[in-house]
């Protein structure tokens, strides 16, 4: 790792990046800040995160119908609020939440628990460049799935567009860790798994030998400008069948609720 630049975090640390000269990955230093940072688990800053949801949960709607079971068990790791699993579960999509630090607002019933062994998928949006030790959550994933569809924004090619980059967030102190593509698939590889890729912001990381969803990434600059021009034909490539109609849980959830409920107030 070598230094690359310093700056400003919370407006009151300052603090320096590092890049590492095999992956490219760009991380800070030991981010002693994190307890200030994350006295709000959901930054003030994050005005796209309503809007995010919605669309990801298109996404990942499509994605399951098309190359996964659609009536297998879901999860939302480090799942915020839980928008998206209660956005999932009204498509039909028996998705659950898990966060280690924010409270389950909108899914509050449907947590993970200790008895869910595994997942047929596993999402985590928006958190990878909040992970201090990225190799080590990455294993606690692949114990419970064999595929992740993440987002994070892949880091500008240079260092000097990196210092300048919005998604470095300094203000909020939460984002520590930036990566290459090469970074993500050196991830990968370290769990027996493959990165499938737009390229830009998400990434399925699978044990699954053929998933085309996307290409699988090489280290072709031409290859990679081409997927970036083709990426909204790759969207619409996600839907190559009609997508079946999933029967919605909002009715049947609202029934378990509040059996759960009587049965707490009888108990």
């Amino acid at each position: 790792m070598r230094s690359v630049f310093r700056k400003h975090i919370l407006s009151r640390y300052f603090i320096e990046y590092f890049e590492c000269s095999g992956c490219e990955l760009v991380t800070t230093e030991d981010p002693y800040w994190l307890d200030e940072a994350y006295s709000s688990a959901i930054s003030n800053l994050d005005t796209g995160l309503v809007q995010r949801n919605i669309q990801m949960s298109e996404f990942a709607a499509s994605l399951i119908v098309n190359h996964f079971n659609p009536t297998g068990v879901f999860l939302d790791f480090a799942g915020g609020y839980g928008l998206f699993v209660r956005l999932m579960r009204d498509k039909g999509f028996n998705f659950y939440w898990r966060d280690k630090y924010c409270k389950n607002i909108f899914a509050s019933f449907f947590s993970h628990s200790d008895s869910m062994a595994s997942y047929d998928l596993v999402t985590a949006f928006e958190l990878f460049e909040h992970l201090s030790d990225p190799q080590h959550e990455m294993e606690e994933l692949a114990n419970i799935t064999d595929t992740i569809l993440l987002t994070t924004q892949i880091r500008p090619s240079s260092i000097s567009e990196v210092e300048q980059w919005w998604y470095l967030v300094p203000e909020t102190g939460q984002h520590i860790t930036f990566y290459s593509l090469q970074a993500l698939r050196i991830l990968a590889e370290q769990v027996g798994m493959k990165l499938y890729t737009d390229g830009q912001s998400t990434h399925i990381i699978s044990a699954k030998r053929s998933l085309p969803v996307f290409e699988q990434q090489s280290s072709s600059p031409g290859a990679l400008l081409k997927r970036v021009a083709k990426r909204i034909g790759r969207l619409a490539a996600l839907e190559p069948r009609p997508e079946p109609m999933m029967e919605s849980l909002i009715w049947s959830d609202h029934q378990t609720i509040k059996e759960a409920l009587r049965s707490k107030l009888q108990g």
